[in-house]
């Protein structure tokens, strides 16, 4: 998934988007922040 290689605010918006997965959705907000 590129959402991992966006670092930006924008990635945030993205992995809103992409519901399918929550986990991966937590992680990655984890990580963003």
């Amino acid at each position: 998934m590129d959402t991992l290689i966006c670092d930006k605010p924008g990635a945030l918006r993205i992995i809103q988007t992409n519901e399918p997965e929550l986990g991966k959705e937590e992680a990655l907000l984890k990580f963003v922040r």
